[in-house]
């Protein structure tokens, strides 16, 4: 998934990441620790946990609860 930094920083297309959300594939989110060029897709539909991802390392895969992210 490509998406233009426009984009990116118009917050068109992805939210903040929540605690105990129920988040499908493809949701595209933002946490604190990203850098600003950064999203994380949604690879696998789940719960988020209680305690924001810190990972900000591109193409990472994160477990988060019972979801999971790619970077």
């Amino acid at each position: 998934l490509i998406l233009g930094m426009d984009h990116l920083k118009s917050n068109a297309h992805w939210s903040l990441w929540e605690e105990n959300k129920a988040y499908e594939k493809n949701d595209v989110v933002r946490t604190q620790s990203l850098k600003s060029n950064q999203v994380m897709i949604c690879i696998k539909s789940g719960t988020s946990s209680n305690t924001e991802p810190t990972n900000n390392v591109t193409g990472s895969k994160i477990n988060d609860g019972t979801a999971q992210w790619m970077i």
